[in-house]
């Protein structure tokens, strides 16, 4: 895995979570996270993640999506 930081051996996770928000106008939420995580390191060097849930708003509902978030260590110093 290649980040600012340098380039590592990483371990990647992929994870799926289903979960009920505290808003009640926010349906059969999920979010998408994927971290690269270096064990030399003992932390991710790479994570993304984003989601979408349904707003019952009628005889339809409206697909939302969630912001789309990159995190990437720029630096790291042994």
């Amino acid at each position: 895995m290649r980040v600012p930081a340098g380039e590592f051996v990483a371990l990647r996770v992929d994870r799926t979570i289903n979960f009920r928000h505290a808003d009640i106008w926010r349906e059969h939420c999920v979010r998408w996270d994927t971290a690269w995580y270096v064990p030399e390191l003992r932390r991710w060097v790479l994570r993304e993640w984003t989601g979408e849930w349904l707003m019952p708003d009628g005889p339809n509902r409206t697909l939302v999506y969630e912001d789309r978030v990159r995190w990437e260590l720029l630096e790291w110093h042994a």
